[in-house]
This record gives structure tokens, sequence and C-alpha cells, in this order.
């Protein structure tokens, strides 16, 4: 009446696994587990199925409005070289603001831009230096290839140029490379870490012809050793940056990041009274040519 009783093969919680049974499942387990440990993961799948969407996806992932955090920052080139404290602010697209304090906690550098300009202010040596064309300030670094918003992607680990054409996308070792096209005949060349979200390695120069995925020079080289973790997304804890025509390297470590409530108004840069100015882009050319000229 109360239906039939359990059997060798079946229990109130259902069926029973028989001896013989278990001792094939454990045999097939390790099996099981190479497999999974071989096969692809789904993001690298997919990258090799669509490349263009899996770009589109890593396009469109969006941050909070606002983000701030803290630094240390040290500086090695031709000149000078030293470590010391900071902090930022980005609002995107296209906002950012550095403030570079000396290791007596004094100010040292500032850097502002509202996506138009892009200006600094040398507390030492009393210099504002006007960069009314962020643009123009940029080619100077990057031969042209990059402008504020994407300067600001890269600081958050994201891919920059959201409206370059996809040029190759493939699974390599350590993620999925991309290659884009970027103004001037430039390119960006990046790995994204898929389980990250997250770049793990960029570079920008000038294309070769003869290939879509190799560049003839490096303009400028990122790379992002360590993360962390917020608000359920990964963000950059280390930060390279090297730039050959300068002889700099910066490396940035973050302490942590946050999301204020609003967006603060600390994106414009004025020249305080009895500053010396001088034009920003002028300055990096002869840096740059200093550098050429150098042993």
């Amino acid at each position: 009446m109360g239906g039939e009783a359990p059997t060798a093969a079946t229990t109130a919680l259902g069926p029973r696994v028989s001896p013989g049974t278990g001792v094939r499942l454990l045999l097939l387990l390790p099996m099981v587990l190479l497999g999974a440990a071989c096969g692809k993961p789904a993001s690298l799948r997919h990258v090799e199925e669509d490349p263009t969407r899996f770009v589109d996806d890593l396009r469109g992932r969006r941050l909070p409005r606002a983000l701030q955090a803290g630094f240390n920052v040290r500086l090695s080139g031709p000149s000078q070289s030293g470590s010391t404290t900071g902090a930022l602010v980005i609002a995107g697209p296209d906002r950012v603001r550095i403030n570079v304090q000396t290791p007596l906690s004094t100010p040292l550098l500032y850097l502002a831009s509202d996506g138009r300009a892009l200006h600094a202010w040398a507390q030492q040596t009393g210099t504002f230096f006007r960069g009314d064309d962020a643009l123009a300030v940029l080619h100077e670094l990057t031969g042209g290839a990059v402008g504020v918003a994407d300067f600001v992607a890269v600081l958050t680990g994201r891919l920059p140029l959201t409206d370059g054409r996809l040029l190759a996308a493939r699974a390599v070792d350590g993620g999925v490379e991309v290659v884009l096209e970027a103004p001037d005949g430039a390119r960006v060349r990046a790995v994204v870490d898929p389980q990250k979200d997250l770049l793990a390695s960029l570079e920008v120069g000038p294309g070769d012809p003869a290939t879509a995925a190799d560049l003839r020079d490096v303009w400028v080289r990122f790379a992002w050793p360590d993360t962390m973790r917020f608000e359920g997304r990964h963000m950059p804890e280390e930060l390279k940056v090297e730039i050959p025509s300068l002889g700099w390297t910066l490396d940035i470590t973050f302490h942590t990041w946050d999301a204020p409530g609003a967006v603060p108004e600390v994106f414009t840069l004025a020249p305080p009274p009895g500053a010396t100015e001088k034009d920003l882009v002028a300055a990096l050319r002869e840096m740059a040519a200093k550098r050429r000229a150098g042993p």
C-alpha cells in the first residue's frame, strides 16, 4: 500500500549507487577533472566564435560615475628618479584629476583634464603647463593614438578606443589578444584577462602594414601585474607605464578604490598668480628631443 520497499538500486532519497559503480566513478573523476582543466574557458571559446562580440562586450562595461584612489608612484627617468604618493579622481568618460605630493606631503604636481584641455601645475618650479588641446598633448605621448577618454579607460584597466576598428582578436597565453586600429595609422595591441575582464598589457605604436598584429615601434607600454576587488569587479592594484621616447618609467601602486557619492568639481586648472606659463606640447617635444640627443 505504501509503495515498493527500497531495493539495492533505490532508497527513499533516490537511486543507490552500487559498490561497483562507485569504484568506476572514482576512477573516472581524475579524467573528468583533467578534461575540465584542459578545456578552454567559455570566454576564450567565445572570442574564437565571435571576436567582434567579445570586444563589444568589453567596451560595453561601465564603471561608476566617479572613482577616486590613492597611490604610490615611482618615477625613473634619464634625469631624475624617486618615489612619492598621490591621489586621482576620475569621472567618465573623459575627466581626470591627478595630484602628486612630495615625500613630505606637500604639493608637487597637479594634472587635470575636463576632456577638452589638459593642464599641469609644477609647484616646485612655479610653472603652469598649458595644454588647451588635450588631444595635442596626448599626441606627443602616444603618437595621436588615444584621447582623454582612452587615457581614463587605461587607468582603470579597460579597453580604449571605443570606436576603433577591430583588426584582430585571438586566444593567446594569458588571455585574449586584441588589436585595434587607432588614428594616424597607429594601432593598439592589448591582452585582456577574460577571467577578470581587465587588461593585462597594452602597447601603442605605428602598425606594420604586413600584418595586423605587429607594431613597428612602441610609443607607450602599459602592464597591470596585480588587481584588487571593488564592488564586484576587478580593478588595477599595480600599473606600469613606459614611455620610451622620454625615457620614463612609472610604477603605480593603488591603495584602494572608492566611489564618491557625487562627482567633485576638480577637473580644471588655472595658473596661480605669478606663475610662469609654458606650452605643455612644446615642453614634451623639448623633453623628447633631449632624450634623442642624449648618449
